[in-house]
């Protein structure tokens, strides 16, 4: 009755180990959504995959130069990101990462608004290092 009881606690233990999410993808989702608001623009050129669509709630769909583009110029201001019910899966190279996030802008300097939206991002893993491959947001 011992040796199955450690077997099974070896067991969960080994399998609640392994549903820890990647701490370089956690720091990578986080890395990037505060170079957004901090508009630093030379972590997103690294973290943002060349080939990136970055869809917004409303269809508006930014490549990888346009969000370069447009936050460097102030076209579109990223005041803050809050990222809430964080849900992670991973398959080898590929990671999809689902979040209910709010998200306080403004476009062309206007009026900042906040945007409660259902976030899905899709990571890339190349060469040891996450990348933004795409991002879609609905209301």
């Amino acid at each position: 009755m011992k040796k199955l009881f450690v077997f099974i606690f070896f067991v969960s233990g080994f399998n609640a180990y392994s549903q820890i999410p990647d701490i370089k993808l956690n720091s990578a989702f986080y890395s990037f959504h505060h170079a957004l608001v901090s508009v630093d623009t030379v972590i997103i050129k690294k973290m943002a995959d060349d080939d990136l669509m970055y869809g917004h709630s409303n269809g508006w769909v930014e490549t990888k130069s346009d969000i370069l583009k447009n936050l460097s110029s102030g076209y579109l201001k990223y005041f803050g990101i809050k990222a809430d019910s964080i849900e992670i899966k991973r398959k080898r190279n590929v990671a999809a990462v689902r979040f209910v996030g709010d998200f306080k802008v403004s476009l062309k300097g206007g009026e900042t608004i906040t945007f409660h939206l259902k976030v899905l991002e899709l990571w890339v893993k190349k060469k040891r290092n996450w990348k933004l491959f795409a991002r879609q947001a609905v209301k």
